[in-house]
């Protein structure tokens, strides 16, 4: 391989014995230039995995197999179960090729054997990066925008329904509207949908998703199609790590996807932050709100997010409450990037037909409008000034 640096390939390695270790890391090392390594020795257990994969976003992963361990196993089942695209590589201390053909068929991608080589270890990185770029190209295809409340009742998914059937109106192509709030999703509620499966089922499938499969893990309503979130709450501070296997795929079928978040800051939400291209937070004029938005943009900044792509959306904005709007961004430090109107009517409307808001609402009207501003050619947005005396107002010191 010619890499000169691969700082962005996170690289695991599980090995409970230091010697195989010791072999294998100067190889990957030199092979992966500059890329982040971590080793792990022994086999952690489930919670350690939920807490390592949280912190250590690896894009690779590299895990010793001395024998045919039921501690080994296990591990590369629990990998697969909470990282389903980590591509594993089974790292055996010799010929063993009946172990191999079990490593593979329970998920892992390759495979090395003691005495590891060089040549070996470029062959197989050569084939993980092909796959890896393959799949990056791929996710590529369609627009991801999530839609994220700084405040719980903040009307966040009242805009992630109507956006989406706005996107599929104005030409963006197929749509896909992703419930991903794990805890009180709200999508179904809203929609008046029922359906057998949610993002919790594509998580399980990664590997086997296929056109047949994804249609039956997703409801059609109002022209777009919907993923739900699952029925019974999930914890995302322990039970999910990554929504990538999820968008990743949804991302080859759509030409627009958007995405609606909780307010939480966790892990889940960071992922979709960061493979987004555009986030939508959104608050309304009122203090509590504006605050909590200050928290949420600096949480997103301290994530490593691009904060380019972060738009401040003030949602149920009126002239008669709240802070005036041309004062939001010297509050904010940020420019907003569009004002919703309070349109209680067809809000309520909207939930009593199980609709998104009407286009020719006043409401639908501007999130049309807002969502001309988001497609490529249209994007207009304008700096906010330096924060100013009502920045003072938000501090947390």
């Amino acid at each position: 391989m010619n890499l000169t640096d691969a700082r962005f390939l996170l690289t695991l390695l599980i090995f409970p014995q230091k010697k195989l270790a010791a072999d294998l890391m100067p190889m990957v090392a030199k092979a992966l230039p500059l890329a982040p390594i971590q080793n792990v020795s022994g086999y952690p257990s489930r919670p350690q995995l939920v807490d390592l994969l949280r912190t250590f976003a690896a894009r690779m992963c590299f895990l010793e197999f001395p024998d045919a361990s039921a501690d080994a196993f296990r591990t590369l089942e629990t990998l697969h179960a909470l990282a389903p695209a980590l591509p594993v590589v089974a790292v055996l201390s010799g010929n063993k090729p009946e172990l191999v053909l079990e490593c593979l068929r329970r998920g892992a991608s390759e495979f090395l054997m003691a005495p590891l080589t060089p040549d070996q270890i470029d062959a197989c990185l050569g084939r993980l990066m092909r796959s890896l770029h393959a799949t990056s190209e791929a996710a590529r295809r369609g627009r991801l925008i999530a839609v994220a409340p700084a405040k719980a009742g903040a009307g966040a998914t009242t805009i992630s329904c109507t956006l989406a059937v706005a996107a599929k109106k104005l030409g963006s192509g197929k749509t896909l509207l992703a419930d991903l709030d794990p805890l009180t999703g709200t999508v179904s509620f809203l929609l008046r949908l029922k359906s057998g499966y949610s993002f919790m089922d594509v998580l399980q499938r990664t590997g086997q998703l296929d056109a047949d499969l994804w249609k039956q893990m997703v409801t059609p309503s109002n022209g777009v199609e919907v993923l739900l979130a699952p029925e019974s709450p999930v914890d995302p501070g322990t039970e999910l790590s990554t929504a990538d296997p999820v968008l990743d795929y949804a991302q080859t079928q759509y030409e627009t996807v958007v995405a609606d978040l909780a307010a939480s800051a966790t892990p889940w939400n960071l992922s979709v932050a960061r493979g987004c291209d555009d986030l939508l937070l959104v608050c309304t004029t009122e203090l509590l709100s504006l605050h909590a938005a200050q928290r949420a943009l600096a949480w997103y900044e301290n994530g490593g997010i691009d904060m380019d792509k972060v738009r401040v959306v003030v949602n149920q904005h009126s002239p008669s409450s709240g802070l005036e709007l041309d004062r939001i961004p010297e509050a904010l430090g940020r420019p907003v990037f569009f004002a919703l109107p309070v349109d209680t009517d067809a809000v309520a409307k909207s939930l009593m037909e199980a609709k998104p808001v009407g286009a020719g609402t006043a409401f639908g009207r501007e999130v049309g409008k807002m969502l001309q501003l988001l497609l490529p050619a249209g994007e207009k947005v304008v700096r906010a000034a330096k924060p100013g005396l009502l920045a003072g107002l938000f501090s947390r010191s």
